[in-house]
């Protein structure tokens, strides 16, 4: 497929592509005379995760987000991030988190034979699909454990380049192996990512189970987190800041002003912030 006919498949601009083959979003496997080539499967990826308008987490919020969803404490954001992520999270779908929180990471894809496996286990934080060989995960997510032949795991950047050389791995974009590496080092202190961030990563999958079951389990988080935070003084001051940005949303369309769809946005975080300073 060529940046061209990615464009168009996205509908997006081809600097657009661009951008997305520079990040890693989209994987070139060749080129045909001046002409790049990008690995379908890579564009059918991105095509999955849909697009939101508003500027994506800086990977400390993202790994912040899904720690606070998976019940997780994350003591790296400051009380204006938590505060702030607080606010957002009860508002936002599935599809929403997956793509907010796409800057986690980078990913490698390659291909390597079951001793290359066995000893690269040990060295990631597993998620994904290898997640599921924790029985708890797996319940979860009714899915069966295992990785099916393959790992999918975080670790550290540059240490990609160092598995791949130590361990004769190939660069291949359906590989079996994937790597997402991830310069915030709080991220990779466990053998098990976070809950949240193994249903994001399944919402990543091309099988219809896997992506339907890290779906649902998201949804799961967000409604449980939404839930915890309704009694809370925290959730307290969310319901007053929605009531007064939507009083002030509808004084502003009565007196004939034009109300962009960011403003409830906008108003409704400076409500919260006057509310949270009363606590």
């Amino acid at each position: 497929m060529t940046v061209s006919e990615a464009a168009e498949r996205l509908g997006i601009s081809v600097e657009a592509v661009r951008k997305m083959i520079k990040s890693g979003r989209l994987t070139v496997i060749g080129t045909a005379g001046r002409t790049l080539l990008l690995e379908p499967v890579s564009v059918q990826r991105v095509l999955n995760a849909g697009r939101r308008p508003g500027r994506i987490w800086e990977p400390r919020m993202a790994w912040g987000a899904l720690a606070l969803l998976s019940a997780e404490s994350a003591p790296w954001l400051t009380p204006t991030e938590l505060a702030r992520l607080q606010a957002r999270l009860p508002g936002l779908t599935p599809e929403d988190v997956h793509l907010l929180a796409r800057k986690r990471s980078k990913s490698h894809r390659f291909r390597g034979v079951q001793g290359a496996l066995e000893r690269l286990e040990p060295l990631l934080v597993l998620t994904g699909a290898s997640a599921l060989a924790d029985d708890r995960v797996a319940e979860r997510f009714e899915l069966a454990g295992g990785g099916g032949g393959g790992i999918e795991g975080y670790a550290l950047a540059g240490d990609a380049d160092k598995f791949k050389k130590a361990l004769g791995l190939a660069e291949d974009p359906r590989g079996n192996i994937v790597i997402h590496e991830t310069a915030f080092t709080e991220a990779v202190t466990a053998p098990l990512a976070p809950l949240a961030v193994v249903a994001t990563d399944l919402m990543g999958s091309l099988g219809t189970r896997e992506r339907s079951a890290g779906r649902r389990v998201l949804e799961e988080l967000l409604t449980g987190f939404t839930d915890a935070g309704a009694s809370t003084a925290l959730g307290q001051a969310r319901r007053k800041a929605r009531a007064i940005t939507k009083s002030a949303l509808g004084t502003m369309s009565l007196e004939g002003q034009a109300v962009p769809p960011e403003s409830f946005g906008r108003l409704y975080q400076r409500a919260l912030r006057s509310e949270l300073g009363k606590l």
